[in-house]
């Protein structure tokens, strides 16, 4: 188990101890049944495979919480932890969830630091905590809190939200009520907004977490335009409802991509992010835009088969990692100016930021070069999943050499492309054919896109 522990460990340097720990204890479990078994391998491999991938999803999520944290400081982090916990503690009241929200913050400090020891011990406190106090806590955690110290806080942290307390309106209208908002001290307008975000999200645990940020945020803008006008309250009142904005930003955008990916499959939903991807970063690797839209495409594919309640929590969800993403590798190394401005100026803003991104106008293109766009007899003899790369690739070095190519040039190009590897890969002669027909492909490319 030693073993496993370290090899888990060196292969996610970013898991947080008491994953890896909580994994070995899931892992320990296979291992009476499985040595048992007719083929030993086959069953690790199967029973596993489950643990395996959690793994790689909480390791990306424990770097994606450490970034955040690093790049947006404690205030942010403490607005994303106020969410979550309203969401999944909603019949908490404020006071007790401030109290959690500074806990959780300190023990995600000491994980991202590597202090293992504390990242384990405070951690602990906090699950011996919750389960101590679970009649008010959550109805929700019942079954979690019988399990050993190592797997408890895993079945917490993965519990469903506990049930909306009855009588609980949706309604916040006139939550500040007759009080001057620009009267309060900076102090206090960080407690409002917090009491304001936990009674937001406890009323919408529908929501993913960037998305009541964003309200959050148009909510203190309102407040402190309205305060100073002739009316605050009528403001406030016409306001609240322009809020719904945010939600339906995102609604739109949830609808737009699931309907792509209903009339596409997710290969072609992949080409769409791939050619916009492409246009918003040139900057990155082919291999890069791959991965990342791969990525977008396999979350699309995801949550557009969930009921149309959860679509939208499980899409910005998935687009706040895999940006998060995107900006660790800009942090690394700057990618370009639009891409660091999306990723540096608001953590909730950070997904809308990406889809208002174009072209970047900073980018030369480089000179053309007929080496990229050299065509052989694989591409006849390549299936599946090789030939659906072989075209990616050349779907980037094509937008790559005119990143403002617009739809119908992009629609005209891959109708030559689809034609040309027809009539070549019926052949006999197919690489005589690609020698041939190529070149003329490429003149006739070029010469439509002026490159």
């Amino acid at each position: 188990m030693n073993r496993y522990i370290y090899e888990i460990a060196r292969r996610h340097p970013f898991l947080y101890a008491p994953t890896v720990l909580s994994s070995a204890a899931r892992y320990d479990k296979i291992i009476p049944a499985c040595c048992k078994a007719e083929n030993a391998v086959e069953c690790f491999q199967t029973k596993a495979a489950s643990i395996t991938k959690e793994l790689r999803e909480s390791s990306l999520l424990n770097q994606h919480t450490c970034a955040v944290m690093k790049n947006f400081g404690p205030r942010t982090f403490q607005a994303i932890t106020v969410t979550k916990l309203s969401q999944k503690f909603t019949k908490v009241n404020f006071t007790e969830i401030q109290k959690l929200v500074l806990d959780v913050a300190h023990v995600h400090e000491q994980c991202c630091r590597g202090n293992v020891l504390e990242c384990l011990q405070d951690g602990a406190k906090i699950m011996s905590y919750i389960c101590s106090q679970q009649d008010t806590m959550s109805s929700k955690i019942a079954e979690c809190c019988k399990l050993p110290t190592l797997e408890l806080g895993h079945c917490v942290i993965h519990a469903e939200n506990d049930d909306k307390p009855e009588g609980l309106s949706l309604n916040l209208n006139r939550f500040l009520g007759d009080r001057d908002f620009n009267q309060f001290s900076s102090g206090e307008k960080n407690i409002f907004l917090a009491s304001f975000v936990h009674e937001y999200s406890r009323r919408h645990p529908d929501l993913a977490v960037p998305v009541i940020l964003r309200v959050a945020k148009g909510y203190q803008e309102l407040l402190e335009k309205c305060f100073q006008s002739e009316n605050p309250l009528e403001c406030q009142d016409k306001g609240e409802e322009e809020l719904q904005k945010y939600i339906q930003e995102s609604q739109a955008l949830a609808k737009r991509s699931c309907g792509l990916f209903q009339k596409l499959g997710e290969y072609y939903l992949q080409n769409a992010f791939l050619v916009a991807y492409t246009k918003k970063a040139p900057q990155l690797t082919s291999s890069e835009l791959m991965g990342f839209t791969r990525k977008m495409a396999t979350a699309g594919a995801t949550c557009c088969q969930l009921s149309e309640d959860k679509q939208l929590a499980c899409g910005e969800g998935a687009a706040d990692l895999i940006i998060g993403q995107l900006c660790i590798r800009h942090e690394a190394t700057p990618v370009n100016p639009g891409v660091g401005q999306c990723c540096t100026s608001s953590y909730a803003n950070r997904r809308p930021c990406f889809s208002s991104l174009v072209v970047d106008e900073t980018y030369v293109p480089p000179a053309f070069s007929d080496d990229k766009f050299i065509f052989h007899k694989d591409l006849c003899q390549a299936q599946g999943v090789a030939l659906q790369t072989m075209k990616q690739e050349f779907l980037i070095n094509l937008v790559k050499q005119k990143p403002q190519i617009t739809e119908e040039q992009l629609e005209a190009v891959i109708a030559d492309f689809s034609g040309l590897l027809e009539k070549c890969c019926q052949g006999q002669e197919q690489e005589v054919c690609f020698a041939e027909e190529g070149p003329k492909l490429i003149s006739k490319t070029r010469a439509a896109l002026g490159v």
